[in-house]
């Protein structure tokens, strides 16, 4: 009967380190995930706000243009022009993997240094 009871005891011992165990995980997995949630709504203000500038400052560009162009429309067609340029750049890079491998080291490098800070 008293190795039954240390048995029992054991059996309890690890029932409750599981359970601790998981708890520890299950607040980690809380705590991770709320910082991931709380940057990407600081990005999403951040990327809302520069798209804003962005508009503004391509129709003022824009506007300029016209008025040193003595035209109505070839500021907007300049402007249009350039982000079409842009565009087919980024298209290029893309079927070519640069931005895929850029994305990715950025990812690597930002993975890496958040698990040097947990440290």
């Amino acid at each position: 009967m008293p190795k039954l009871l240390k048995i029992d005891a054991l059996i309890e011992a690890i029932i409750n380190f599981l359970k601790v165990k998981f708890e520890i995980v299950k607040v980690d997995i809380i705590e991770k995930l709320s910082a991931l949630v709380a940057n990407v709504v600081v990005f999403m203000i951040a990327f809302s706000i520069f798209m804003f500038f962005l508009i503004f400052f391509s129709f003022f560009m824009a506007t300029m243009l016209n008025q040193q162009l003595e035209s109505m429309f070839w500021g907007y067609g300049i402007v249009a022009s350039f982000y079409l340029l842009i565009v087919i750049i980024m298209l290029i890079l893309l079927k070519s993997g640069k931005i895929q491998g850029l994305i990715e080291r950025a990812i690597i490098s930002a993975t890496e240094s958040e698990e040097d800070e947990e440290i």
